[in-house]
């Protein structure tokens, strides 16, 4: 196992983990590496047999991605990942890994022991997650239908309503209300001489003000990156910021 705590964000789950690990009667299968350099990383993937995710359902799955598991499909290293979010639905729709629910502990050690006895069939799926990771999940491919929208900007559909929408999944038109029913007001929604909402404020801060904390943000992570990666990515936010500020107007 790579990877541990993380300092000011979440410094004990990881120590729960270690405890559990000590605990069991099979400590000595473990090998908990902790955080490791990334230099290494590719050396690792090439040791394992089977790669596996784990984790709780929570939005940067659910509206994100992983990158660690896109990692190992380029590698061709076997994913095992719990189905959470688009990404697990990719896994489990073209059969490019094994797939448990969430939570599901009987299941993934259903996943690892057919892993451990099939082989072959491991590293067909393997090789056929590689293709399609080559093909489709890479900078080129997933930056693709930004640079599209950059082409030719508009704002979200629900760009309207953002004051009432209560979680990442509550993108809906709000409720109205009938002439002989009482208004449905949302719980954080505006007071009703708050306004509307402006509708640059969604974009300001990504519109290239060296001000604001994103762009530092974004600034310093281009620094870390190698030279190859940085240019890619600096080749796709030139025009998306161009088609911020065409936004903004």
């Amino acid at each position: 196992s790579t990877g541990g705590a993380i300092g000011g964000h979440d410094e004990t789950t990881y120590a729960r983990f270690q405890k559990h690990v000590a605990r069991s009667p099979l400590a000595d299968r473990f090998h908990l590496e902790g955080w490791v350099d990334a230099a290494l990383v590719p050396a690792y993937q090439a040791e394992a047999d089977l790669g596996v995710l784990t984790e709780h359902a929570m939005y940067e799955g659910q509206l994100g991605s992983k990158n660690r598991i896109i990692q190992w499909l380029g590698s061709g290293l076997p994913v095992a990942y719990n189905q959470i979010g688009d990404l697990g639905d990719l896994l489990r729709r073209r059969n490019l890994g094994l797939i448990f629910p969430q939570g599901d502990a009987a299941n993934l050690a259903r996943r690892i022991a057919w892993a451990a006895t099939h082989p072959r069939e491991l590293a067909d799926m393997a090789a056929r997650a590689r293709r399609y990771a080559d093909e489709h999940l890479g900078f080129e491919a997933t930056a693709a239908p930004l640079l599209a929208w950059a082409a030719s900007p508009t704002r979200a559909p629900d760009a309207a309503i953002r004051h009432a929408i209560r979680s990442p999944y509550d993108h809906a038109p709000p409720a109205t209300a009938s002439d002989n029913e009482s208004p449905v007001i949302a719980a954080d929604a505006p007071p009703a001489d708050a306004g509307a909402p402006d509708p640059a404020m969604p974009v300001d801060g990504l519109a290239g003000d060296p001000r604001s904390p994103l762009h530092r943000g974004a600034s310093a992570a281009l620094q870390r990156l190698p030279h190859p990666a940085a240019d890619a990515v600096r080749r796709v936010a030139r025009p998306v910021r161009a088609a911020l500020r065409r936004l903004r107007g």
